[in-house]
C-alpha cells in the first residue's frame, strides 16, 4: 500500500451529520453514561438558576458555558469509541479529569477573546474541545489547528460557529414547541409559540442539553474527517495512544 497515492474522498456536511447518525446509534448503549454524566452538571446549572431567580438570558449564557466544559467528556467517549468497540467508563472520565485544567483554561482564553474579537475567535477556537482534550494541546496549538483547519476547509470556516449555536437551538426549539403543542392539545394555556424564548421550560433545557451533546458528536466526527484527510496517519496515532492510555491501568493490575 501506498500511502501517498491515496486520496480519501470529500464528505460534505450533511454525508458527515449522516455518520453522526450511524456513529450514536451503533454506541447508543455507550454513550449514553458519558452523556448523562456531562448532563447533569447543565441540570444542576438550570435547576439553580431558575430556583435563586437568575434572569433568563444569564440562565442560557451559564448553560452554555458549562455545557462546552462537561461535553468535553462526550468528546473523550467518542475518541475512544472510533477506534475500540466498547467503552470503559472509569478510565474515559479519568482522561477527562485528567486534562480539565487544560480544557478550562482554553475555555477561558476563548471567551474573553469572543468580545474584542466581535465573536470571529469562535472560528479558530471551532475544534478546541477535540485538540485541548485528544491533542492535549495548549491555546496555542489550539489556535494554529484552528487556523490550518480553517485555512484547508474554508466553506466549514464559516458553518462551524453556526452549527455550534444552531444545532443546539434547534433541539431546544423542537423540544419547547413540543412542549407547548401539547400545553395547547389539552388546553392548558398557551399557544405552541407563546414565550419561546423568555420563558424556562423542562423541555426546552433537555433539549438544549440534548443538542449540546449532539453537537460534541457532529463536531468530532467533523474533525475526524478533517483529520484524516490531512493527516489520517497522525489522527490514528494520537487516538490510539488515548485508547492505549485507558487501557494501561487495566495492564498493571494484571
Amino acid at each position: 500500500m501506498m500511502p501517498d497515492r491515496i486520496a480519501l474522498r470529500p464528505r460534505t456536511l450533511l454525508a458527515v451529520g449522516d455518520l453522526a447518525l450511524q456513529f450514536t446509534r451503533r454506541n447508543a448503549r455507550w454513550l449514553a453514561i458519558p452523556v448523562a454524566c456531562a448532563a447533569a452538571p447543565m441540570v444542576v446549572v438550570a435547576w439553580f438558576t431558575v430556583g435563586a431567580g437568575t434572569e433568563t438570558a444569564l440562565m442560557w449564557l451559564a448553560l452554555a458555558l458549562v455545557g462546552r466544559v462537561s461535553s468535553g467528556l462526550v468528546t473523550v467517549a467518542c475518541a475512544e469509541l472510533a477506534l475500540h468497540p466498547t467503552l470503559r467508563l472509569g478510565p474515559t472520565i479519568a482522561a477527562y479529569l485528567g486534562q480539565l485544567p487544560r480544557w478550562l483554561w482554553v475555555q477561558t482564553v476563548e471567551w474573553l477573546s469572543r468580545v474584542p474579537t466581535l465573536g470571529l475567535a469562535a472560528i479558530a477556537f471551532a475544534f478546541a474541545p477535540e485538540v485541548a482534550l485528544l491533542e492535549r494541546g495548549g491555546v496555542g496549538q489550539v489556535l494554529a489547528r484552528g487556523n490550518r483547519l480553517a485555512a484547508a476547509h474554508p466553506a466549514l470556516r464559516w458553518a462551524m460557529p453556526v452549527l455550534a449555536i444552531g444545532v443546539p437551538l434547534w433541539w431546544y426549539v423542537a423540544a419547547a414547541l413540543g412542549w407547548r403543542a401539547v400545553l395547547d392539545v389539552l388546553e392548558l394555556g398557551g399557544g405552541p409559540t407563546a414565550g419561546l424564548f423568555d420563558t424556562v421550560t423542562f423541555a426546552g433545557v433537555l433539549g438544549s442539553i440534548v443538542g449540546e451533546m449532539a453537537w460534541a458528536v457532529l463536531r468530532f466526527l467533523l474533525y475526524l474527517d478533517c483529520r484524516t484527510r490531512g493527516d489520517g496517519w497522525d489522527l490514528q496515532v494520537q487516538c490510539q495512544a488515548l485508547v492505549m492510555a485507558h487501557a494501561e491501568p487495566g495492564r498493571r493490575a494484571a
